[in-house]
């Protein structure tokens, strides 16, 4: 989880050390009155592993936790750009990029061919890099062809999903910008396409970006699988309300692979850990992102002399504390980590 509010990017890290982290989320369904969903009929539930983006590099502990600090940091400026210089950028900026860690294996098109995606739930929208690229990152596969693929087909600008991302028009193709701050965005088509994610599980006419022209992204990935609570995240795609995934601790080898599971997955559990369920917190302002109500903190015992308004969502949009399936840090505003640090410290 983390907080963000406009005067807390000072914000500090605190790396969590547990064997396994957990994370179980229940969405309300969206409306089919709002959108035509294709595939509409919810499956049963399946596995995705997720592998980090450091796997294979052989990296320290000490290396792996400084690479999460520096994501972590630019992931902190990002918004903090975002929020300073919001008024100037329409709603298509979604401000989160850096510092997503764990990649999932993706199949694309007909024949399918296999690309590496990073997971996101801090947008809605899924893309990868395609032929023709004005400006792309390196990857381990070859740029997406559509003219490779027998199910390919572009969105036509009267496309309700075209309607979604604010989009313009260019021989009625539906021609996308999704900004996720100043400096960084992909530009490109937006289509439709089969997306297999594990055997047997395929998604047809999945609505995409296929990106032309894609600035200041790492190199390693080609694409990311928007997973938050709009309507063109692969949740709403699957017409699933529910997902959870486990991701291996920091302390754990990157070689370890954590797991998403969407859907209902039966004779789930962790030893004999007990489930519980909290509401999700709807964020005008970060619509996508998955915010829950915070009251208060506790370091063993001891409840934190914290006023609960300061894990609160603004009547601006800003502060409130959001859910991130893309990391495994943990970012408190520096009040409120201070005074955790504090009574650690005795």
């Amino acid at each position: 989880m983390k907080s963000h509010s406009h005067s807390s990017f000072s914000a500090l890290i605190i790396i969590l050390l547990f064997n396994l982290i957990l994370l179980f989320i229940v969405l309300q369904p969206c409306s089919s009155s709002d959108i035509n969903l294709h595939n509409s009929t919810p499956k049963p539930g399946f596995r995705i592993a997720l592998q980090h983006i450091d796997s294979g590099n052989r990296l320290t502990k000490s290396e792996r936790i400084q690479n999460a600090l520096k994501q972590e940091k630019q992931r902190r400026e990002n918004i903090n750009v975002m929020l300073l210089e919001g008024t100037q950028f329409s709603s298509r900026v979604h401000p989160t990029i850096t510092g997503l860690e764990y990649v999932m294996q993706v199949e694309i098109g007909t024949p399918p061919v296999h690309y590496n995606a990073v997971i996101n739930t801090g947008a809605d929208l899924i893309w990868t890099q395609c032929k023709p690229c004005l400006k792309c990152m390196k990857q381990s596969t070859p740029l997406f062809d559509s003219e490779k693929s027998s199910s390919f087909s572009n969105l036509s600008c009267s496309s309700q999903f075209c309607d979604i991302m604010q989009s313009f028009c260019a021989i009625d193709q539906c021609t996308y910008i999704y900004v996720y701050n100043a400096d960084t965005y992909t530009r490109g088509n937006m289509a439709t396409e089969i997306f297999t994610f594990v055997e047997n599980v395929k998604v047809s006419d999945l609505a995409f970006g296929c990106g032309n022209d894609n600035h200041f992204f790492e190199d390693g990935f080609g694409g990311l699988m928007g997973m938050g609570r709009g309507l063109l995240s692969l949740v709403s795609h699957l017409n699933e309300s529910t997902f959870f995934y486990c991701l291996p601790s920091i302390d754990e080898d990157t070689e370890k692979t954590g797991t998403l599971f969407l859907g209902s997955v039966p004779n789930f559990s962790i030893g004999n850990a007990i489930t519980k369920t909290t509401y999700l917190v709807k964020n005008e302002l970060y619509p996508s992102f998955y915010y829950v109500s915070l009251y208060g903190i506790s370091v063993g015992d001891v409840r934190l002399d914290i006023d609960e308004d300061n894990f609160a969502v603004s009547d601006d949009g800003n502060g409130g504390m959001a859910i991130d399936a893309s990391t495994t840090n943990t970012v408190l505003e520096e009040e409120t980590f201070n005074t955790t640090v504090n009574v650690q410290e005795g």
